[in-house]
């Protein structure tokens, strides 16, 4: 796991590099060059660039560094100030990194490379409700013991262990009628469990999973807008109603089709169990219905018609490795969000050929002018590989996996 080394450290692994006349390998955009540290100031590192080695770099071009320093991998980003004869003046790193976990670095997409997505969902168009995000139909991983063998012993295992969590358990699906009362209305708005561990208490504030998969406070609040504050909370109406029908806790869990809402699962503790729930019937629940909506779409249930070809979106690369990328999308481009743990359809053009590959969603964030995905490569060949390495690193790929990694990666070529 990497580790951010402080800036006392820093310094001193520095200076001991150019007093050492370590090798750092310089990483940008399609370039790469070998360089000593020659002189440390407050504010920047003056590298030794040599003038034969016919690299040029421009002002403001972002960089890496990776180094060994006795036996342990580090690594930092800096911006380029100037090149100067034999120089190359970088600004202070702001933080240095011992141990990078990443296989391969990143680096600022290079000139010619150009990214297209294609989801799973194009041509599939169903009469149900619609979340705005998109998660792709896959077997998940599965960790609640279901028999998966055949749909009756899913549903049979289902039972049998939701009964030990919850007095009642059922799957609705949203047939020949659409979401009714503010519980069904909430989960498909939002494509999240609505998770009730009490009647008698708030929804949860804050979501622990790293893929988001609840119903918070606020959300519900935002939800139902200024009319709960004029009109009264129809979920606030909704939790007396359930107290006065003896209901002590429910989860209610959707069960997702791409990015429609086809139905939920639903477990409820009533009066004979007064007991409210956890996070582990939310688990449950959410295994479940992953994997009957896998079962749905094996079994094509919902009589899908794919014809025609799917559509393709264009993404922007903010930065590339031989092992992912991280893509932004302008809100205009997708009328929905994309999960993460969501695979992707991914065509990569870079000169001279393009290459086509399976992408997961492993982290997104938005700011004001679009969603940014980090996706990281499926299975990649390692013919592929050779090719892209030369184009991304300029650099050919190492034959030995022990030097592969962003510090070492520079003992498999030259630069």
């Amino acid at each position: 796991m990497a580790e951010l080394v402080n800036h006392v450290e820093t310094e001193f692994i520095l200076k001991e590099a150019m007093n050492l006349g370590i090798s750092l390998r310089l990483q940008g955009a399609g370039k790469s060059a070998a360089a000593k540290v020659k002189e440390f100031r407050k504010d920047s590192l003056w590298m030794d660039l040599p003038a034969r080695s016919g690299k040029r770099f421009l002002p403001w071009e972002l960089l890496s560094a990776y180094f060994d320093f006795h036996g342990k991998d580090m690594t930092f980003s800096s911006k380029v100030l100037k090149q100067e004869g034999d120089f190359l003046v970088l600004a202070y790193p702001v933080r240095l990194l011992r141990s990078p976990a990443r296989r391969h670095p990143r680096v600022p997409c290079p000139r010619g490379f150009a990214l297209e997505i294609t989801l799973q969902n194009e041509t599939v168009r169903l009469d149900y409700p619609q979340s705005g995000e998109y998660s792709d139909v896959s077997l998940p991983d599965l960790h609640e013991g279901f028999d998966i063998s055949s749909l009756n012993t899913l549903i049979e295992s289902f039972r049998q262990r939701s009964s030990r969590m919850a007095s009642e358990s059922r799957v609705v699906l949203f047939r020949d009628r659409f979401p009714q009362g503010v519980e069904e209305l909430m989960l498909s708005r939002f494509g999240r469990t609505l998770f009730i561990p009490s009647t008698r208490s708030p929804l949860p504030s804050a979501d622990p999973y790293p893929e988001p998969r609840i119903i918070t406070a606020q959300m519900a609040q935002d939800y139902e807008g200024p009319e709960g504050i004029v009109d009264g909370s129809r979920f606030d109406h909704a939790m007396v109603s359930k107290i006065g029908r003896g209901i002590n806790a429910e989860v209610w869990c959707p069960i997702l089709y791409f990015q429609y809402v086809v139905g939920y699962v639903y477990l409820a503790n009533k009066t004979d169990r007064p007991v409210s729930m956890d996070f582990s019937v939310v688990d449950c629940a959410w295994e479940f219905s992953r994997v009957l909506a896998f079962y749905l779409k094996t079994n094509d249930y919902f009589k899908t018609a794919q014809d025609g070809e799917p559509v393709s979106h264009t993404a922007g690369i903010v930065d590339l490795s031989a092992s992912g990328c991280l893509l932004s999308i302008p809100h205009t481009a997708l009328a929905m969000r994309i999960k993460t743990g969501a695979l992707l359809d991914l065509r990569l053009d870079y000169p001279e050929g393009s290459l086509q590959v399976r992408g997961k969603v492993v982290r997104r964030f938005d700011d004001k002018d679009g969603a940014y995905y980090g996706v990281a490569f499926q299975d990649l060949e390692s013919e592929d590989l050779r090719v892209l390495f030369p184009k991304i690193y300029e650099m050919s790929y190492p034959d030995s996996q022990e030097d592969a990694g962003e510090a070492r990666l520079h003992a498999g070529g030259s630069a």
